[in-house]
């Protein structure tokens, strides 16, 4: 019974049992992390390349053409026609504010107080659910304002 005690045959092993679950935990969730870095990255991107696109003022019907089309590099893109498992959901709106108080939308027609004209605005977003390994459902979103005049 000593020499069992004080055998070290199979040491090596009962530590590389202890051990790999630790380092394929971590290499999960760095994979995972990794993953949704990454997909983050490229929601910026596209909320990015539209805003770019929003500097020249087209219609709102154009910059979600846009806005598609970036997304689809990289996402499944939310229709009506088709149902992806985990799409990116895009939105580009235009509106106008007066310059004493931005928060508030004002029509665009209209002139504010002081026959100032009102400021135009699009308000480019993205946002996607992601669905990791080990990380639950984390929502990520990137939204960019984009002053025309």
């Amino acid at each position: 019974m000593t020499s069992l005690w004080q055998g070290e045959r199979g040491t090596a092993t009962a530590e590389f049992g202890i051990f790999v679950p630790l380092f394929v935990f971590g290499a999960l969730t760095m994979g995972d992390i990794g993953i949704a870095v990454q997909q983050r990255m490229a929601l910026d991107h596209v909320v990015r390349a539209g805003a770019q696109f929003a500097m020249t003022d087209p219609s709102e019907d154009q910059l979600m053409s846009t806005l598609q089309s970036a997304a689809g590099e990289n996402f499944a893109v939310q229709s009506d026609t088709q149902t992806a498992p985990y799409p990116v959901t895009l939105e580009a709106v235009r509106y106008c504010s007066c310059p004493e108080d931005r928060g508030v939308a004002t029509s665009c027609s209209d002139a504010c107080p002081g026959s100032v004209p009102p400021f135009a605005f699009y308000r480019v977003s993205a946002a996607k659910t992601y669905h990791g390994v080990l990380i639950p459902n984390l929502r990520m979103s990137s939204v960019m304002n984009v002053q025309l005049r």
